[in-house]
């Protein structure tokens, strides 16, 4: 459920039309993006919620307090070997097309699965992420912190 206040009422609730949520932000006082767990984007203002786009998969979403513009960083197999990817949304809502932005961090292997995190701000010239690398289900066994630059 999602509501807002102007500073002396709150509207009524809506209800966010997705059932499990992977991450979300707030691009200014008033709006806010939410990613689901099938790769949609929804947007809502407090009144309704609207589709913002569809990703290819589930991501943790970082925004620019000045611009206004989003990111959503995931990780997906490519060509047998876990990647980072980082799609970004312009200030007009444009969302643009996913790139490639980390492999496995520095002495991981090809196949090693990966966790990422990103801050709920970025800095206006790049997206910091952290890529983690796991042996089995839960042991660090390498990381590092990438600078995605988005200009």
């Amino acid at each position: 459920m999602m509501s807002t206040s102007d500073g002396t009422s709150w509207t009524a609730p809506t209800k966010l039309p997705a059932k499990r949520l992977a991450s979300a932000a707030a691009l200014n006082g008033r709006t806010v993006i939410v990613a689901a767990e099938d790769g949609r984007i929804l947007r809502g203002d407090g009144r309704e919620w609207t589709d913002d786009g569809t990703l290819p998969a589930a991501g943790y979403l970082t925004v620019q307090k000045q611009s206004a513009r989003a990111h959503c960083a995931w990780v997906a197999t490519e060509d047998g070997a876990h990647r980072v990817f980082l799609a970004s949304r312009s200030a007009d809502g444009t969302w643009g097309a996913p790139r490639a932005v980390a492999g496995r961090p520095e002495g991981g292997e090809k196949a090693m699965p990966l966790i990422i995190s990103v801050p709920r701000w970025s800095p206006e010239q790049f997206v910091p992420v952290a890529v983690f690398g796991l042996r089995g289900k839960s042991d660090v066994v390498a990381c590092q912190v990438v600078k995605v630059p988005v200009g």
